[in-house]
């Protein structure tokens, strides 16, 4: 049941989608293509959920993403020091 009393705050939390759009313009104005590419190529890219005719990404499962592909590219820095005599 419900909690309903004054004072008490809900624990469930409002989660933030990101349209096509949005998610183009996130990536630098991207083209709609490269959304079905990244999808097709990369499977640890979020998958959208769909309200009707629109599809929706969750912000939240985005940013982990980003995070996860940033902490897998290795900095050019430690490349040379591998690369180096």
């Amino acid at each position: 049941m419900p909690n309903n009393r004054p004072g008490k705050r809900s624990k469930l939390r409002t989660k933030l989608y990101l349209t096509s759009g949005q998610l183009r313009e996130r990536y630098g104005g991207r083209s709609k293509m490269w959304i079905e590419r990244i999808m097709q190529r990369d499977p640890a890219f979020p998958r959208p959920i769909y309200i009707g005719r629109f599809r929706l990404w969750d912000e939240e499962k985005m940013e982990n993403y980003e995070r996860d592909v940033a902490a897998r590219r290795v900095p050019d820095a430690l490349l040379e020091e591998v690369d180096a005599p």
